[in-house]
């Protein structure tokens, strides 16, 4: 209980703006590799079925 309560009294200790490049960072760093598994599997069964 008292944890809890000390949280919510600290100031952030991320500042909101790298918190936020933060995030746009892992999202491109997610998307880029999702994008290049999408095209890896692409070319696997192209080669496979084609």
């Amino acid at each position: 209980m008292q944890l809890r309560s000390n949280q919510n009294h600290c100031p952030e200790l991320v500042p909101a703006k790298l918190r936020a490049s933060l995030a746009i960072g892992l999202f491109v760093l997610l998307a880029s590799y999702v994008s290049f598994s999408a095209i890896r599997l692409g070319v696997l069964l192209w080669q496979r079925f084609g």
